[in-house]
């Protein structure tokens, strides 16, 4: 029987988020991690901000998950018709095909980009204030699943400060994978189609709740981290009743849920920041065992 992995050995790396944590761990064949397609989008999304008007969404502003060849991933957004907005996707191989569609609420195509390419560029304004759906669509591939990442910008946004960014992942990932490699059950979401890790940029007050998250039978880590304006970082988990079912409310930015699900259900995930000095980059990502 595989002992559940406990909270404080899972995240006791990160408590230091130095030098020591700068490591890089090399895989062979299909990607483990969303590093590499995170890092792309990241690059690609700078890169946008430098020669635009656009910078960093507040709030929720990056995204990856796992998908199937041929399968689709979604992500729910409250967007203002007052605001433009850019949006770029990227797998961690440059021949995958991805695809981005906008949907309102009637499931009707606002704005999308499906050429042959691997970097997918949709730049836009709603027709009116809302909720609306961000699909990310894999038609081909030369693997069967893929990593894939959002980063999504606006106008009147936030800056990301790069080094911040790079210090923050290169500890993050490190961690991760020694924790991966020293509990083998452990895995990043591998849910097909599912999210499996987040990027926000939030400051102090400042939240962001996923409605529906899905989850199967399985033991569950949420693990957020965040760089050096952030200090205290909460996190919830709530069922379908939205009663709260696990909660970290330490006064430190390195939040971890664990919670076992029995069956299949969906469940509220909330994180805020309590504490902080200024707008600051932060990552949550979802792991089971």
């Amino acid at each position: 029987m595989t002992k559940p992995l406990s909270p404080c050995s899972f995240w006791s790396f990160l408590c230091t988020c130095g030098i020591a944590l700068l490591i890089s761990f090399p895989l062979s064949g299909q990607p483990l991690s969303p590093e590499a397609s995170l890092n792309r989008a990241f690059e690609k999304g700078n890169l946008m901000v430098a020669i635009s008007a656009q910078s960093w969404r507040p709030g929720l502003c990056m995204a990856a998950a796992r998908v199937q060849t041929g399968k689709s991933v979604s992500l729910s957004l409250s967007l203002s018709a007052r605001k433009s907005y850019t949006f770029i996707s990227t797998a961690e191989q440059e021949s995958t095909d991805v695809d981005l569609y906008l949907r309102d609420q009637d499931g009707k195509i606002i704005a999308s980009d499906s050429e042959t390419d691997g970097t997918p560029v949709i730049e836009f304004r709603v027709p009116e204030t809302g909720n609306y759906q961000l699909q990310l669509h894999i038609p081909a591939s030369d693997q069967g699943t893929n990593f894939v990442s959002l980063s999504l910008l606006e106008s009147s946004g936030r800056q990301i400060i790069e080094e911040e960014y790079r210090n923050l992942t290169a500890s993050f990932f490190a961690s991760s994978e020694e924790i991966i490699s020293a509990y083998p059950k452990v895995r990043w979401q591998s849910t097909i189609n599912q999210w499996c890790l987040f990027g926000f940029s939030l400051d102090q007050k400042e939240g962001h709740t996923f409605q529906q998250l899905r989850l199967d039978a399985a033991r569950y880590y949420f693990a957020a981290a965040g760089g050096p304006a952030c200090q205290n970082i909460d996190l919830y988990l709530a069922n379908q009743k939205n009663e709260i079912v696990a909660l970290d409310k330490a006064p430190d930015a390195l939040p971890l849920l664990e919670y076992v699900s029995n069956n299949s259900q969906s469940c509220n995930l909330r994180i805020e920041v309590k504490r902080s000095s200024g707008p600051g980059f932060i990552l949550l990502g979802l792991f089971h065992q």
